[in-house]
């Protein structure tokens, strides 16, 4: 099990009688601590900003894990994570396939609930097109938005946004989050599945 670190992480809000009355931060080093446990075969790029690499070496894949929240603007990547991705892209081993995974990479209008297809992607997305290495660039896969969609970057790389596992106490309200979920029915529950 790895994991993507985004706004849940970092920022929990806290809720009381269905109010959200208060955000807590946390910083990198203790999100690494408590969730890489067990991570003993990824790459670090930097455990203090929380993105890394796993291979597989059997199926020939790298998985990328990225980080777009943390130090300046939410959504963003950082110069040295930027750098980093370019490395860890140009060093991949013949043949072999990467996943790239980031937390959140889409937009949605929140008056319409349209999937607006604006990608928070930045300066790595030109990396991404532009790469032409050894291996190749399966698809990018992210969340954030609470419900599933398509799409993909400029030069055409497939980006997946897949929704959470979880009944949002909203969701009656604002159904275009998701489709509408009951708890204690198949509705409440998530599952998808990615074949590269």
């Amino acid at each position: 099990l790895y994991f993507v670190t985004g706004n849940h992480e970092y920022m929990n809000a806290i809720w009381q009688d269905g109010n959200r009355y208060t955000d807590i931060t946390v910083d990198d080093g203790t999100i690494w601590t408590y969730l890489n446990q067990g991570m003993d075969d990824c790459v670090i790029g930097n455990s203090a900003r929380n993105y890394y690499y796993v291979d597989n070496v059997a199926q020939k894949m790298r998985y990328i894990i990225l980080n777009d929240f943390g130090d300046g603007p939410v959504y963003t990547f950082e110069q040295a994570q930027v750098t980093w991705l370019e490395s860890v892209l140009d060093s991949m081993p013949s043949g072999y396939t990467a996943v790239i995974f980031v937390h959140a990479i889409s937009s949605v209008d929140h008056e319409t609930g349209e999937f607006t297809g604006n990608y928070c992607l930045g300066d790595i997305e030109p990396i991404i097109d532009g790469y032409s290495g050894n291996g190749e660039i399966a698809c990018i896969i992210g969340g954030h938005t609470h419900y599933d969609g398509m799409g993909a970057t400029t030069g055409g790389v497939p980006i997946f946004i897949t929704t959470c596992d979880k009944a949002l106490p909203y969701a009656n309200d604002d159904t275009w989050l998701s489709s509408q979920r009951e708890i204690g029915t198949i509705t409440e529950q998530a599952f998808d599945v990615f074949i590269v």
